[in-house]
Parts: C-alpha cells; sequence; structure tokens
C-alpha cells in the first residue's frame, strides 16, 4: 500500500512541475525506481492485478494525474503527439524485465534503459542517458539468466 501511495505522490508532483517535460520525464524516471527497488510494486504497475478499492483508488488518483502531466507535456510540445500511457506500461513491463535481468550485475542499468525510452518519447534533442553497462556486466547478467532457465547447459 505506501508503494503505491508512492506511485501516486510521484503523479501528483509531477503535476506541480512548471515544466511540462520536467514533470512527465520526472514522474517517469521515479516511477522505474520506485518499480527497481520493489518486485511488488513492480507487478502492480505493469499487470492488472486485483487489489482492494484503496489501492485501486490510489491507482485511479495517479492515472488521471498521469494523463494530465502527458497532455501538458503534449501540448508543450515536448512530448511525441503520439505518445499514449499503454507506452508508459510497455515502459514498465520492459523496465522490469531489464531490471530483474541484470539486477546483480549491472544494477542501475534500468536507469540508461528509462533515459534512452525518455529520449524517444521526447519530440526533439534530449540529454546524454547514463553509462551503458559494460559488456562484461551484461555477458555476466545473460549467463546468470541462461543458469535460471535452465537454458545453454551442455552435459
Amino acid at each position: 500500500m505506501e508503494k503505491v501511495a508512492d506511485y501516486a505522490e510521484a503523479a501528483r508532483q509531477a503535476l506541480a512541475v512548471t515544466d511540462p517535460w520536467a514533470g512527465f520525464a520526472g514522474f517517469v524516471q521515479r516511477i522505474c525506481e520506485l518499480q527497481a527497488g520493489d518486485r511488488g510494486l513492480s507487478d502492480l504497475l505493469s499487470m492488472t492485478l486485483s487489489a482492494d478499492e484503496q489501492v485501486e483508488q490510489l491507482r485511479r488518483m495517479a492515472s488521471d494525474s498521469l494523463i494530465t502531466v502527458i497532455d501538458r507535456a503534449k501540448a508543450d510540445g515536448t512530448l511525441r503527439e503520439d505518445f499514449v500511457a499503454e507506452d508508459l506500461v510497455l515502459l514498465l513491463i520492459a523496465t522490469a524485465a531489464v531490471t530483474h535481468v541484470t539486477r546483480e550485475d549491472a544494477p542501475d542499468a534500468w536507469r540508461r534503459f528509462a533515459a534512452l525510452a525518455l529520449d524517444g518519447f521526447r519530440s526533439q534533442g534530449s540529454a546524454p542517458p547514463p553509462e551503458a553497462p559494460s559488456a562484461a556486466q551484461m555477458t555476466r547478467a545473460m549467463v546468470r539468466l541462461a543458469h535460471e532457465r535452465g537454458c545453454g547447459e551442455r552435459g
């Protein structure tokens, strides 16, 4: 419940930011950060799960705020006109996978991924993303994932 309240608060804070792009980008970065720190929240944000009424009310409030944040950034010309809220759901699903696969070997890889996604959401120009995980970090993550899934083992 506390993490869902944090999600709703992040949406409320995004509305309070004067610059529409900064509000939108800050919200995206914050929810990706919350998601990276809590697998349960990650599931709640990227899946449809039955939850108690209080959790659903917080989700609705956050969703309403998020729509306003998106509309403001579009009206400002900084967010792609073709961006839809479902694009954010796609980002959350993908970020959950990135976080799961790289958590042990490159725990901040999700930050670069989110920054690259934000760059794709922006209608023009962007700041450089965080540093990419090293090839060694990614190789370790991929080997670990294959081992966890029982793939690629030779007898």
